[in-house]
């Protein structure tokens, strides 16, 4: 099984789709603030393939974004990619509060935010502060 985040900067939040080996639809959750329109756009175009979700993210104009959610979401893998080996009790605690989408967003936000430090010279914030503040939600290619 297969497990894909849909976001978007038209809606807060994410939609998770899981996909079988033949990359047919099993399930999704919606985890996001969508509108009345957004809701009916959403049911009449359900991805029944993975194909079909990632032709959505294809169509002019459109603004979704499909990432392969990583299978191992481990406060483990996020300590050991983040890098800074301080206050490890209190980002654990911060870490297993948050979603499977947004811990997914944290360990994909590390690198980007690893660049920007190299880019800034900015000092690397602690773990726990990197997760309650949120800053795995700013996107750090552009800062």
């Amino acid at each position: 099984m297969k497990t894909y985040i849909l976001t978007s900067q038209r809606f807060a939040g994410e939609i998770q789709f899981k996909f079988d080996l033949n990359d047919s639809l099993i399930g999704f959750e919606i985890q996001a603030e969508l509108d009345e329109k957004q809701t009916n756009y959403f049911f009449n175009n359900l991805p029944r393939t993975l194909g079909a979700a990632v032709a959505m993210t294809k169509n002019p104009g459109a603004t979704m974004k499909l990432e392969l959610m990583p299978q191992d979401l481990s406060f483990d893998v996020f300590y050991n990619q983040y890098g800074y080996k301080v206050g490890k009790q209190q980002a654990e605690t911060q870490y297993k509060k948050l979603s499977d989408a947004d811990k997914h967003r944290v360990i994909m936000s590390i690198r980007p935010y690893k660049r920007y430090l190299t880019r800034t010279g900015v000092a690397q914030v602690w773990p726990e502060r990197f997760i309650s503040r949120k800053y795995f939600e700013t996107d750090w290619n552009k800062a």
